[in-house]
């Protein structure tokens, strides 16, 4: 997976590959049960489960 410009923030080495995954085990219930009210989160964290989301 190609890393963009736009989103750096979110690197694609192995150790952040396994800290998203670690992420996406620790959210996986707000996702299911809130994934359309991503407003609750600040705006800094609805952009990166925005990111994690597409990456899943």
């Amino acid at each position: 997976m190609q890393a963009r410009p736009t989103q750096s923030h979110i690197s694609c080495t192995g150790k952040d590959k396994y800290n998203i995954h670690v992420l996406c085990v620790h959210y996986r219930t707000i996702f299911v049960r809130n994934c359309t009210r991503l407003e609750s989160f600040e705006p800094q964290q609805t952009l990166i489960i925005q990111q994690l989301i597409l990456m899943a």
